[in-house]
C-alpha cells in the first residue's frame, strides 16, 4: 500500500480513512487529510481529492444539506413539541417551497433573558458554510453574571435589509408573547446601516448604539495606527466633557484625517458620557463570542448546526446552574456611614 499512487487512493477509500477523525473533529481540514495520508501510506494525494472526501464524509455522517432542508419543517415542529414555549418556524419561498428563512429561540433563552439578563442585545451575523451557504443571523444577551446568553437564531438565504428587518420583527414577537411589559432595550448593532435601520424600526423605544469593537476595528483597518484605537476607547470611557474632548483632540494630533473621518458617528451613539440609554458597563456586543461558538459547526447541514447550538447552550446553562447553586455565602449589608 505504502508504494501505490496517489490514482489508486479514490475518494471513496479515503473517506473511510477519515470518518472517524471527522466524527471527533469536524474541522479536520484537507491538509490534514493530505499529510496523515502521506505519513501513514506515502501516498501524495490532490487537495481537491482530500476536499472532495472531507465533503462525502460529512455527508455519510450527518446527511446531506438537501436532506437537511427537506426534514426541516418536521424537525421544528419537534422543538416546539419538545421544548415547550420555544419557537422555531422555516419560512419558504415560490411553487417549489425553496427556504428562505428560519427562526430559532428557545423557551429557556426567552424566559431567561426577560427574568435574568441586562436588557442589552448584540445582533449580527456570520456566513454558513453548508453547499448552499446562507447566513446565520443571531441575537445575545449577558448573563447577570457578564457571560453571553445567546437569545435567538435565525438563518437566511441572503443577508438584505430585508431580512433584517423580518429577524428583529419575529424577536420583537417572540419577546412581546412572554411578557406583559415590554423591557427597555440597549441594542449594539455590529454596524451594518441595515442592521441599525431596522432595530430603530422594530424597537422604536429602544437604545441602540455602536459596538464599540467593530467601530475599533473599522478605524483600526482604516488607518492601521493602533495609538487610535487606544485613543478611542479612552474617548469611549471618558466620564467627564474636559477628558472626552482631551481624547479627540490627540486624536486630531495624531492624524486629522482620522478625526475628520471619524466625524460621521455621533458622540451618542459611542461614547458613554452622551449614550441617552444604559449600557450597563458594556460597550460592545457579545456576537464574535457567539459566532466562536458555532465557528465548528459552519459546514455541517442545517439540522446539526441547530443541533449544535442546542446542545452548547443546553451545556452551558447546566453549568451555570451548577455554579450558583454552590453559592452559599450571602451579600454583607453595608451600614450607611454617620
Amino acid at each position: 500500500m505504502g508504494k501505490m499512487g496517489h490514482h489508486q487512493a479514490s475518494v471513496d477509500w479515503i473517506v473511510n480513512f477519515i470518518e472517524e477523525r471527522l466524527r471527533d473533529n469536524i474541522n479536520y481540514k484537507p491538509k490534514d487529510i493530505l499529510y496523515y495520508i502521506h505519513k501513514q501510506y506515502g501516498i501524495p494525494i490532490p487537495y481537491k481529492q482530500a476536499w472532495r472526501a472531507k465533503e462525502w464524509g460529512l455527508v455519510a455522517i450527518y446527511g446531506s444539506s438537501e436532506e437537511g432542508y427537506c426534514l426541516l419543517p418536521s424537525f421544528c415542529e419537534q422543538i416546539k413539541k419538545t421544548n415547550s414555549g420555544s419557537i422555531a418556524e422555516v419560512f419558504t419561498a415560490g411553487a417549489n417551497n425553496r427556504f428562505q428563512r428560519l427562526f430559532v429561540s428557545f423557551y429557556a433563552s426567552i424566559h431567561g433573558f426577560l427574568n435574568d439578563c441586562l436588557p442589552v442585545v448584540g445582533v449580527g451575523g456570520i456566513q454558513h458554510k453548508s453547499k448552499y451557504l446562507g447566513t446565520l443571523l443571531s441575537a445575545t444577551s449577558v448573563d447577570p453574571d457578564g457571560e453571553l446568553f445567546p437569545l435567538a437564531f435565525g438563518v437566511v438565504d441572503v443577508e438584505s435589509d430585508e431580512s433584517w428587518m423580518w429577524f428583529l420583527s419575529e424577536l420583537h414577537k417572540a419577546l412581546e408573547a412572554n411578557t406583559e411589559k415590554f423591557p427597555q432595550l440597549n441594542f449594539l448593532p455590529d454596524g451594518q446601516k441595515g442592521v441599525l435601520d431596522a432595530v430603530k424600526r422594530k424597537f422604536p423605544t429602544s437604545s441602540h448604539a455602536i459596538c464599540m469593537q467593530h467601530l475599533s476595528e473599522s478605524i483600526g483597518k482604516e488607518f492601521k495606527n493602533s495609538r487610535l484605537v487606544h485613543l478611542l476607547w479612552k474617548a469611549a470611557y471618558s466620564t467627564t466633557t474636559s477628558g472626552f474632548k482631551e481624547k479627540l483632540a490627540e486624536i486630531e494630533e495624531v492624524s486629522s484625517e482620522a478625526a475628520k473621518w471619524f466625524q460621521q458617528f455621533s458622540p451618542s451613539r459611542w461614547a458613554l458620557l452622551y449614550f441617552d440609554g444604559k449600557r450597563y458597563g458594556h460597550l460592545s456586543s457579545n456576537i464574535e463570542e457567539f459566532n466562536k461558538w458555532i465557528l465548528e459547526a459552519r459546514e455541517l447541514p442545517i439540522i446539526q448546526v441547530i443541533e449544535w447550538i442546542h446542545s452548547k447552550l443546553m451545556a452551558e446553562f447546566e453549568e451555570r446552574q451548577a455554579k450558583s447553586n454552590s453559592w452559599f455565602s450571602c451579600l454583607p449589608l453595608v451600614p450607611r456611614s454617620a
